[in-house]
């Protein structure tokens, strides 16, 4: 009986996707911030800290689903949710500490549209996570020599 990380190869693929996409993204994130030295204040560090440990759950997230271990699901889900805590960290500076939120309505939409999808992969991964059924393993093992 083979592995199974979710119920639908669809949602194995796209979460696949995704993990790739964030690890590039951040990785080269993460070595462009260490290169630049952008380590002034606590914000900058604050920012590193978090884009680092996107990268790093991304990661593990990705080697997890390769190799189909049972924790991808849940490796996964940390990685969405230290991004959308990076997304929350970003509006929460801008608003409370910098004070220059004056994008235009359309600015509002995209960061809304970012959150919708990012709780949308979040929920999809949670839902379509396959179900070890024990005792379907047995029956499948009656007979077979070890």
């Amino acid at each position: 009986m083979k592995n199974k990380v979710f119920k639908y190869k669809t949602v194995y693929w796209i979460s696949l996707c995704i993990n790739l996409v964030t690890v590039s993204i951040f990785s080269f994130s993460v070595v462009n911030r260490a290169s630049a030295n952008a380590f002034s204040n606590f914000r900058d560090i604050l920012f590193s800290a978090t884009t680092f440990s996107i990268a790093v759950s991304s990661a593990v997230s990705l080697i997890f689903l390769i190799i189909k271990n049972r924790k991808a699901v849940k490796a996964f889900s940390v990685m969405l949710i230290f991004l959308l805590s990076t997304f929350t960290l970003g509006i929460v500076d801008s608003v409370l500490v910098r004070k220059d939120f004056d994008y235009d309505a359309l600015t509002g939409n995209v960061i809304f549209l970012i959150y919708l999808i990012t709780f949308g992969f979040l929920w999809m991964a949670n839902r379509c996570k396959a179900v070890d059924d024990f005792r379907m393993i047995e029956i499948d093992e009656i007979g077979v020599k070890e």
